[in-house]
């Protein structure tokens, strides 16, 4: 671990805000096309396990290659690497919309095969995109600030994913789907401009890094990675919790569009109401995360908050067949948690992780919460087809409650809040003795040179 840690000014913050601006813009209108894609194989094919395979492309290789994303973050121009994976991602959109307008000229299945093909090259470009832009939050945003910039990302996302789906449920039923899907373009091209103009701080560790090294560095540096995560007392036990609540939900994410579709009879304005409600959730929360300073015990509230989500998981899982606003409520009820849970990993990884490793560490981490998500979404429906759908939802939770309990009361997870703590606590007090410094030394300038009398 390197000893030296670069300290974010206000400066940094502010260009890191107008970046993250742009990003949401480009992820609004990733947001439009994603429900447009999945809402189009939900009722075109009407099959829970092509459903299954779509979120495996989108997820799954992402769990893969994210690894190597983090090691290109901490080795290259993290700018460029956002500019490159963005502008890629804005690609793969493009070959959405050719592939639209040849639509009637292909088999329905060959043109299945082709959207799922583009849903692996988005992902795959995505895995480099995150990374980067994770590895930047430590460089850019004080530490004080690190639970409400994640509260700002989630309250970002709520809207995002309120605004997403509406809006792609009303062009799905007037626009055509190329039509619709040039948004994306749209957005990716406005994002561009506050990305160009972001201007990231380099630690001495990033210029050491820009010097030539021998081939097998990428092995090397994912190693350490892995060793670092590993030194952190209960961090490693911190993720398994992250990784088995991924796994057991993630039936319910992967079938919702057809379970609302096929169980429940709604249709695509019943699932942007559902998603929909999940993101106001995420809002309130998202807002209460922002106004709250800085929390304590940040693993405590961790677990209270993915036992209120495990509710939620029930009520949605358990709604009686056609009503609709009690999906919405479980929705509410899990999306509110979302804020917290994911504040909390954050907000311990931004703190515990020094700036240099970030990107690598950060992957590691996104892969290890993903890496059973796979399994779950290729299993689902088939799953889904031979013991339903209710069952599923249930059993799932359930093996999930008390996976998380054990790791909790058996591991070492705990002892992550005192070392936490410890470095906030200092990093506050060197913040304070070199705001006293800057202090004295304009007293000092103020004393050699006093400002000029002014005349009455």
């Amino acid at each position: 671990m390197s000893s030296e840690r670069y300290i974010p000014t206000k400066y940094d913050f502010r260009n890191y805000l107008q970046f993250y601006t742009g990003q949401i813009i480009s992820m609004l209108g990733s947001s439009i096309v994603s429900f447009t894609i999945i809402w189009y194989i939900t009722i075109t094919y009407s099959n829970p396990t092509y459903l299954s395979i779509a979120y495996f492309c989108s997820v799954g290789i992402q769990v893969f290659v994210q690894p190597l994303g983090g090691v290109i973050a901490d080795r290259f121009d993290r700018k460029k690497v956002i500019f490159f994976a963005d502008t890629l991602i804005a690609v793969g959109t493009l070959m959405y919309m050719l592939l639209f307008l040849f639509e009637s000229k292909l088999d329905q299945m060959m043109f299945l095969y082709i959207i799922l093909a583009i849903i692996c090259f988005r992902a795959f470009v995505s895995s480099f995109q995150w990374p980067a832009t994770s590895a930047i939050i430590p460089l850019m945003v004080p530490k004080e600030q690190l639970s409400r910039l994640n509260g700002i990302r989630h309250i970002s996302w709520g809207a995002i994913n309120i605004v997403g789906p509406a809006i792609g449920a009303v062009l799905f039923a007037v626009w055509p789907l190329n039509n619709i899907i040039l948004i994306d373009t749209v957005t990716y091209i406005i994002a561009l401009v506050p990305l160009y103009l972001l201007k990231i701080p380099k630690t001495e560790n990033d210029i050491k890094n820009s010097k030539p090294k021998s081939k097998g560095f990428f092995g090397k540096e994912f190693k350490e990675g892995i060793k670092f995560m590993l030194s952190v007392k209960g961090l490693f036990a911190m993720m398994l919790v992250a990784t088995f609540i991924n796994f057991f939900e993630q039936p319910l994410f992967v079938l919702r569009p057809i379970f609302v579709e096929a169980f429940h009879g709604g249709t695509e304005k019943s699932l942007a109401w559902i998603v929909g409600m999940g993101q106001v959730g995420m809002f309130v929360s998202g807002t209460v995360v922002i106004f709250k300073k800085t929390w304590k015990k940040k693993t405590m509230i961790l677990m209270i908050a993915l036992y209120i989500q495990i509710v939620g998981y029930l009520i949605h899982s358990l709604a009686p067949q056609g009503n609709i606003w009690v999906l919405c409520l479980g929705a509410l009820i899990m999306g509110f948690t979302f804020p917290f849970t994911n504040t909390m990993i954050n907000t311990i990884a931004q703190i515990l992780v020094p700036p240099e490793m970030m990107g690598r560490v950060s992957s590691i981490m996104g892969t290890m919460s993903m890496a059973f998500m796979p399994i779950a979404m290729i299993i689902s429906g088939p799953l889904a087809n031979a013991i339903g759908y209710v069952p599923l939802f249930v059993g799932g939770i359930i093996l999930g409650t008390i996976s998380i309990t054990g790791l909790w009361i058996f591991s070492k997870m705990r002892q992550i809040d005192p070392i936490v703590e410890e470095i906030e606590d200092k990093e506050k007090e060197i913040r304070r003795i070199k705001d006293d410094i800057v202090k004295i030394r304009t007293e000092l300038e103020e004393e050699r040179h006093p400002l000029p009398a002014i005349a009455d």
